[in-house]
């Protein structure tokens, strides 16, 4: 199935040209329970199994991200943390506010490349008093 997509016009304080940018629309995110019907009906483990395993992967990253450390998954990706905190007068101050700014996520060469292959099909809103052409 086709992933769909339109064009949607550049804002004014965009680093592009004037006109018109591709964006996905919006759909649906697949739920755990999808994924897990998928999955199984991949394999010989039962959904259950499969939404065991799912709760003990998030855990093992969670504790993993917790002591500093990045988590590579083979085929899928890295996850790994920044920081942030207030401004630091010297190197040897210590922080105040540290805490997560966030948790990032690099997909690996082989997710990224096996997008390659994605199928788009646009869809032309109707238009309205608001587009302009």
């Amino acid at each position: 199935m086709a992933a769909k997509y339109d064009l949607f016009e550049n804002p004014d304080n965009s680093t592009r040209k004037s006109g018109y940018h591709p964006r996905l629309l919006k759909v649906l995110p697949a739920s755990e329970d999808e994924i897990c019907k998928n999955i199984s009906s991949s394999c010989s483990v039962t959904t259950a199994d499969i939404a065991g395993v799912m709760e003990a992967l998030y855990q093992s990253i969670i504790d993993n991200l917790m002591m500093g450390r990045k988590v590579y998954i083979p085929k899928l990706g890295r996850f790994s943390v920044t920081l942030e905190a207030d401004n630091c007068e010297t190197y040897k101050s210590n922080p105040r506010n540290l805490k997560v700014k966030k948790i990032c996520f690099v997909p690996s060469k082989k997710l990224r490349e096996s997008m390659n292959s994605m199928d788009f099909s646009r869809h032309r809103r109707l238009k309205d008093e608001n587009d302009s052409e």
